[in-house]
C-alpha cells in the first residue's frame, strides 16, 4: 500500500519540510512515482524505517 505525503505526516507525526530533510540527510526512506506529478511511501517502507527508530 503507497500513502500520499499528507497520510504520512500524520502517521508519522512529522511535518512534509522536516520529512524532505530527513530525504535529503538520507535518514528517511524515498518517495516512490505514483504518476508524473504524484509520490507516496510504501507502507513496508516506513514501517521499516519506524522499526530502525528503536
Amino acid at each position: 500500500m503507497i500513502i500520499k505525503i499528507r497520510e504520512l505526516e500524520k502517521l508519522i507525526g512529522m511535518s512534509e519540510s522536516t520529512i524532505r530533510r530527513e530525504i535529503d540527510d538520507g535518514n528517511f526512506p524515498h518517495s516512490v512515482s505514483i504518476s508524473k506529478r504524484l509520490v507516496g511511501w510504501r507502507i513496508k517502507d516506513i514501517e521499516a524505517w519506524e522499526a530502525n527508530l528503536i
